[in-house]
């Protein structure tokens, strides 16, 4: 239907304007991300890491974002 030449110029098209849209979520404002450490499970008896494991987490986020 469409000749390989206008096919391939509509394959480059869509991949530029994809990777301009990709680039522009670089520049995105700040995100927020919750972050649960969960422990206290009803059929598990009380696991001692989920809480650092959080704080680990929470603290690599954020200093990822500082960069």
């Amino acid at each position: 239907m469409f000749s390989k030449a206008f096919s391939t110029a509509l394959l480059l098209s869509a991949s530029l304007i994809a990777f301009l849209a990709g680039s522009a979520a670089a520049h995105a404002e700040s995100r927020v991300a919750l972050v649960i450490g969960e422990s206290a499970y009803r059929a598990v008896p009380s696991l001692p890491n989920p809480a650092n494991d959080a704080r680990a987490i929470s603290k690599l986020l954020t200093d990822s974002a500082s960069r």
